[in-house]
C-alpha cells in the first residue's frame, strides 16, 4: 500500500487512520523514526513492561525459542537503562 501525502510546515506528516488502525497506533504512542538510506521508517515503540510481560508469558507456556525468534527478539530490544 502506498499513499502519497504532503509534508505540512514545521515538518508534520499525518498519518492516515487506515494505518494507524492497520498498525494499533493510537494517540499518545510512541513512534520510533529512524533513516535507512533514502527511507524513513517508522514504527511503534512499545512499551518495555508490555514487551517483557509479553515473553514472560510465552516462556512460561515451556515453549522452546528458535533462533529466528531470538533473533527477532533482538532486533526489537529497548534499552531499560
Amino acid at each position: 500500500m502506498e499513499i502519497i501525502r504532503e509534508l505540512k510546515p514545521k515538518g508534520v506528516f499525518i498519518i492516515p487512520k487506515d494505518v494507524r488502525d492497520q498498525v494499533q497506533i493510537r494517540e499518545r504512542d510512541k513512534l520510533a523514526v529512524s533513516v535507512k538510506g533514502r527511507y524513513i521508517l517508522i514504527r511503534k515503540q512499545e512499551d518495555p513492561k508490555e514487551w517483557l510481560q509479553k515473553f514472560l508469558r510465552f516462556r512460561k507456556k515451556g515453549k522452546s525459542m528458535t533462533l529466528l525468534e531470538l533473533k527477532k527478539i533482538e532486533e526489537e530490544s529497548y534499552d531499560l537503562s
